[in-house]
């Protein structure tokens, strides 16, 4: 485990301005769902806004009542504004690109999780205060992005060379945003000249996630000796896109987290095909951590709260007919996630994470070995204090911009 990080945040003098300037504005009556008597117009917005949060203008959204999170497992779809527990649903439609759910208030209770699924960023613009002391998420799993993660052009692995005897394929490079996606370990084969994986991916984004956005797949392995066709490794997903704006106060207290964790890239399967030729394939590279952003007028953040855009580990190569193991998810600590196990040196690389570069594939040690993906690299988290009060210490990873 790598040393824990207790984060003081120092924000005073950011030189946060209001929304409406001298002209006073009102929210918009509500135009998605009439029939919802949850929305109102909220026509205090321009005198309560203390700041022009980021990402959206608050005096034009139609906002839901308070929502209280209480008891088990939520989903929330933006797209669809369908927000479920077990077999219960509620409509809360949200608006805009990214896409806006605005409500009065916002609470997680402890010991009860929100994760939020599709394929957009999600605001969660709060015109009042909002608590969050259970799990708020938008990780990714294995190869399924986190709601929001930005469709890259993963550098895979490449391909082994069928003229050869014996050749295996190069492992997939790791997802790149708040830091560089390590690169895939080479593929063996018999001669001096070895299978290529996946390039290093430059960094992504910007610091200040204007405009938001989420994190990067890791590229897929490269196929072995194409008389043989084992599967390679996929990429894992990257970590989605979540903002929470909050007008006036934000609590994050007990045991809460927020994470936009990178999903683990797949390992290989290995398979002989059939003439006692052996060949390997590359595994997936991690994909990288997501996006988190916190802004309100003041923020508090207990010393046992965790917010954390970790990389996801790369999968093994396979050899033979051994199969490559997965990477694990990005973790929600200031532990790196492990690559995937290889029983050649193809290991997967480890994820990306506090001040830390993903690590590269390791390159598959026999002449039918596949290498290992890399590492996906850290996202990144900001966060913005309206007042410049200070929160505490904190658990975090990677180090967030404070603006």
């Amino acid at each position: 485990m790598r040393w824990l990080a207790l984060v003081v945040l120092d924000l005073a003098g950011c030189g946060f301005s209001a929304p409406c300037g001298s002209t006073a504005c009102t929210a918009t009556p509500d135009a998605l769902d009439p029939a919802d008597a949850s929305l109102d117009a909220d026509p205090s917005c321009a005198a309560l806004w203390s700041f022009a949060p980021s990402n959206f203008t608050p005096c034009t959204m139609p906002v839901h009542s308070t929502v209280v999170l209480d008891s088990g497992v939520y989903t929330y779809t933006p797209q669809t504004g369908i927000l479920t527990n077990g077999g219960t649903t509620r409509s809360l439609p949200s608006a805009g690109s990214p896409r806006v759910l605005a409500v009065s208030g916002f609470e997680i209770r402890a010991g009860v999780s929100l994760e939020i699924r599709g394929n957009e960023p999600l605001i969660i613009a709060v015109y009042g205060n909002s608590t969050i002391a259970g799990v708020l998420t938008v990780s990714a799993n294995a190869s399924t992005p986190g709601a929001g993660a930005a469709t890259c052009t993963g550098q895979a692995g490449n391909d082994a060379d069928s003229a050869l005897t014996k050749s295996a394929g190069g492992g997939g490079a790791g997802g790149a945003f708040g830091t560089i996606g390590a690169g895939g370990g080479t593929g063996d084969t018999s001669t001096a000249t070895k299978t290529l994986g996946g390039a290093e991916m430059a960094i992504e984004g910007s610091p200040t996630l204007e405009p938001l956005r989420g994190g990067c797949n890791g590229g897929s392995g490269g196929q072995e000796h194409n008389t043989a066709m084992a599967d390679p490794g996929v990429g894992g997903g990257g970590g989605g896109a979540i903002q929470l704006s909050v007008r006036d106060a934000l609590v994050l207290e007990g045991s809460a987290r927020v994470q936009a964790s990178g999903g683990g890239g797949g390992g290989a399967n290995g398979i002989s095909n059939g003439s006692g030729t052996h060949e390997g394939a590359g595994g997936g590279g991690g994909g990288s951590g997501g996006a988190i952003f916190l802004e309100g007028k003041t923020i508090a953040i207990t010393p046992t709260v965790t917010v954390c855009a970790n990389g996801g580990g790369g999968g093994g190569g396979s050899h033979n007919t051994n199969d490559g193991g997965a990477g694990a998810d990005g973790p929600c600590a200031i532990d790196d996630a492990a690559g995937g196990t290889s029983d050649s040196t193809g290991v997967g690389g480890l994820g990306g994470t506090l001040g830390v570069n993903p690590r590269s594939g390791g390159a598959g040690g026999g002449a039918d070995a596949g290498g290992g993906g890399g590492g996906g690299g850290a996202g990144r988290i900001r966060i913005r204090v309206a007042n410049g009060a200070s929160p505490t210490g904190f658990i975090v990873s990677p180090l967030p911009v404070l603006n």
